[in-house]
């Protein structure tokens, strides 16, 4: 099953509805048109916004507020990255045309912010960008011809043009000199020379399956690879083994964007409805979903420690915030009394008073650093004394707290009550003389 250049530029036809930007509950600077990409810096300062009048602006990524707007960018473009150091940002562009602008004074005492200080025309129809740690961009088309793209943005001169049709997406590797590059047929992980029949490994399409790969992203770790379908289905890989480690099913449409949580407890994802999942990767489940139906499609989110999930929505570019760690609650110390006296009380534990901003997956029960009990209300036998246990509650995130609880298991009290002598008066008995 192909998909033609039609349906790839439908994703903008269908525009947004995008008024007023807010991040992580700061209000920003509005533009009247509609959001479509946003892309955090790499050292998280910075937010690269795109709207569908091609203007892109850098924005504070914790106020929200315009840094500046980058010149030059009068055409439709598809994909921004940024360069590894934060000092520079690309958009791959419809008229087959990188442009590169200057993003950091303080690293570069040179630089002008948002001034354009190149454009390399690589030609076709482009709509994959990813820059990586060796200062390489790769760009990828749908077309025939030459259609893959590596330039040393160092030496200013092309590495690799390949005749490699339908690339829709590219993530660079988040330490070492290596790109995932999406097309309709597979995903190809490929090291320099980036040679395509040099792979380091390959995932083909789906067995049964017609559909097409249309998006894919690294984790941070660079252990983990995830895959969008043209059909919704997403794939978690393993690169090392090439084994498919999950399978989630819950759009139903092409996934355009992954994004994966920092530290890869989570993933989430963007189809061309405008639909927003976020992945459980262990188990599979889907556990928050932003349907805004207003909003055609997040060609590009993000996810970092600082912003947390960021995409756009109908009210603006949404930032869900970073993860809140939970806080636990092991219930106030009482005190228990052995009523049988066999030396031995039942006691519940209760954690039911922990809370989360998202929900809590684990609660486990130690005492002396050995774990006696698991989950919110676990029963358990104790011996007369005092025991104390502390309660660690996880977060869907992986993030952790403790709390301590006393319980004393006391034996009854003895009463004595003293019994009162019971008198008896016997009348005297009279003998006459």
């Amino acid at each position: 099953m192909n998909i033609s250049i039609n349906l790839a530029k439908s994703a903008f036809i269908l525009w947004y509805v995008l008024c007023i930007m807010s991040i992580d509950h700061a209000t920003a600077q509005t533009n009247e048109n509609e959001y479509y990409i946003v892309s955090v810096s790499p050292d998280e300062t910075m937010m690269a916004a795109l709207s569908t009048d091609q203007t892109l602006q850098i924005l504070d990524s914790q106020t929200g507020d315009l840094l500046y707007t980058l010149e030059g960018l009068e055409v439709l473009s598809m994909a921004v990255a940024w360069r590894h150091d934060s000092q520079q940002i690309g958009a791959a562009s419809f008229d087959g045309s990188i442009r590169i602008w200057c993003t950091d004074r303080n690293a570069n005492p040179s630089c002008v912010p948002g001034a354009l200080v190149e454009q390399i025309d690589v030609g076709g129809f482009l709509r994959a960008l990813s820059w990586n740690n060796a200062e390489q961009i790769a760009s990828g088309a749908e077309m025939e011809g030459d259609s893959f793209w590596v330039w040393d943005s160092n030496n200013n001169f092309n590495l690799v043009n390949k005749d490699i049709a339908d690339v829709y997406k590219i993530s660079a590797h988040p330490t070492e000199n290596k790109f995932a590059v999406a097309t309709l047929e597979d995903i190809t992980i490929l090291a320099q020379p980036f040679d395509f029949n040099l792979y380091t490994s390959r995932f083909t399409r789906i067995p049964d399956s017609f559909a097409g790969w249309t998006s894919v992203a690294w984790d941070d770790t660079g252990n983990l690879l995830a895959g969008g379908m043209e059909d919704g289905k997403i794939y978690v890989m393993n690169p090392t083994t090439g084994e498919f480690t999950a399978e989630f099913d819950g759009h139903t449409s092409i996934v355009h964007s992954l994004a994966w949580s920092p530290n890869s407890h989570k993933l989430a994802s963007s189809e061309l409805t405008g639909e927003i999942i976020v992945w459980d990767v262990t188990s599979g489940e889907a556990y928050r979903t932003h349907n805004d139906k207003e909003v055609t499609a997040n060609l590009q989110i993000d996810w970092t420690e600082t912003t947390g999930l960021i995409f756009a929505s109908d009210t603006g570019i949404v930032g869900l915030g970073p993860n809140t760690p939970p806080i636990a609650n092991a219930d106030n110390d009482q005190t228990v009394i052995d009523a049988d006296m066999n030396g031995i009380q039942n006691v519940v534990l209760n954690a039911s008073a922990s809370t989360d901003d998202v929900v809590i997956v684990d609660y486990v029960w130690h005492e002396n650093g050995v774990e006696i009990a698991s989950g919110i209300a676990p029963q358990i036998s104790l011996s007369t004394g005092v025991h104390t246990f502390t309660l660690t509650v996880t977060d869907d995130d992986g993030a952790t707290h403790t709390d301590q609880i006393i319980i004393t298991v006391a034996s009854p009290t003895a009463t004595y009550t003293p019994i009162p002598p019971t008198l008896t008066l016997v009348p005297p008995t009279l003998t006459p003389w």
